[in-house]
């Protein structure tokens, strides 16, 4: 369950050069609800004016950062600076997709992006003897 289906009271505060989620998040007793907040730069970045999970520090490049409310869940939207020094259209990121409630405390959830190593770990998990010819590399 993403941590928008769980918390009231969700927000972002913009605290110098980091953005921070907030939120009344249930800690799992009832519909007791507890303090709790995120720090989005820890795991949010600008990749050429696009958000990127899996970076860091985006608030140092963008403006005009706000929280919207949409059907499929609370959105991270701001203006990106690109590396030539524009700005691109104001760009979002879903927050449902990326943060998880755990007894109260906002945490970062498994990232759904997958790589081509994500994938070829996911084979080699479920289908061990796809490896029996394998010729390099370490498999985890």
């Amino acid at each position: 369950m993403s941590f928008h289906e769980s918390c009231d009271l969700i927000r972002i505060e913009v605290r110098g050069d980091r953005t921070v989620l907030l939120a009344a998040a249930k800690n799992g007793d009832g519909d007791e609800t507890v303090p709790a907040e995120i720090v989005l730069d820890e795991q949010i970045g600008n990749g050429d004016g696009w958000f990127v999970r899996g970076g860091e520090n985006f608030t140092e490049t963008a403006h005009e950062i706000e929280l919207e409310f949409r059907e499929d869940g609370p959105w991270l939207t701001a203006f990106l600076t690109e590396v030539d020094g524009e700005d691109r259209e104001r760009q979002g990121i879903n927050l449902a997709d990326h943060i998880g409630n755990d007894g109260g405390r906002l945490v970062w959830a498994v990232s759904h992006q997958s790589s081509l190593f994500d994938f070829d770990i996911f084979i080699l998990t479920l289908y061990p003897s796809a490896c029996s010819n394998w010729t390099g590399g370490i498999i985890l």
